[in-house]
This record gives C-alpha cells, sequence and structure tokens, in this order.
C-alpha cells in the first residue's frame, strides 16, 4: 500500500503515462535517467511511514 500511494504521487507514473497513453511515443524521460542514479534514499521514500494514510494491517495470530 505504501508502495502504491509513493507511485501515485511520483512523477515518473505521470511520465510513464504520458509515453504509453497520451503521447505514444513509448519514450519515457524517467528522472532519475538510470538505475545507477537511484540512490537507496530514493527506494526508502517509498516505503516510508504514511501517518494517517497508514492502514494499520496487522498479521493474523496462529491460533495453535
Amino acid at each position: 500500500f505504501r508502495v502504491s500511494v509513493a507511485c501515485l504521487g511520483s512523477a515518473d507514473l505521470v511520465e510513464g503515462i504520458r509515453a504509453q497513453v497520451v503521447d505514444k511515443d513509448r519514450n519515457p524521460h524517467w528522472s532519475p535517467a538510470t538505475i545507477d542514479e537511484v540512490t537507496d534514499a530514493a527506494i526508502a521514500t517509498f516505503f516510508a511511514p504514511l501517518g494517517d494514510l497508514e492502514l494499520g494491517l496487522t498479521a493474523p495470530q496462529s491460533q495453535r
């Protein structure tokens, strides 16, 4: 859920839709442009807690 919410706020989602659906040029201009430019900090933002938007799901307890 966290990753989905982060993707919705990402400029790359809009860029991907533009390249595939709107302009149909299939030439997205990602930011960053290459996988090597992606930082650990950038990845961490996709997994960061969402505060009030957090679902609060918990794993079920096993019943033994």
